[in-house]
């Protein structure tokens, strides 16, 4: 399984903004002996993982609605072993999850 922590801004310049997302795996997967993280965002991979808990930087353009999938795969990538799906929504308030399903 894979769980999310709600972001915060990481930083913020001239061509954007970094929101970190915090994630943890549990359950009977073990990372890394029997797969690795793969984060999949605004539709495009961006970034593989191969540790258990740690964090993804999503550089932002501006405020809107980003999908968000976080998965844990095989290591030669040929089977999704779990999934997280969530939205990052990037608001004047800050970055913030929804519709996370697991």
């Amino acid at each position: 399984m894979v769980h999310l922590m709600q972001p915060m801004l990481a930083d913020r310049c001239c061509w954007g903004a970094n929101a970190m997302v915090r994630y943890e795996t549990s359950g009977s997967l073990s990372v890394p002996e029997d797969g690795i993280v793969v984060f999949r965002f605004a539709g495009k991979e961006a970034d593989v993982m191969p540790f258990a808990r740690g964090e993804f930087h999503a550089v932002v353009r501006g405020p809107g609605r980003y999908k968000l999938e976080v998965a844990i795969e095989s290591h030669d990538r040929s089977q999704r072993l779990a999934l997280a799906d969530a939205e990052l929504v990037v608001s004047q308030e800050g970055p913030m999850l929804v519709s996370v399903e697991v």
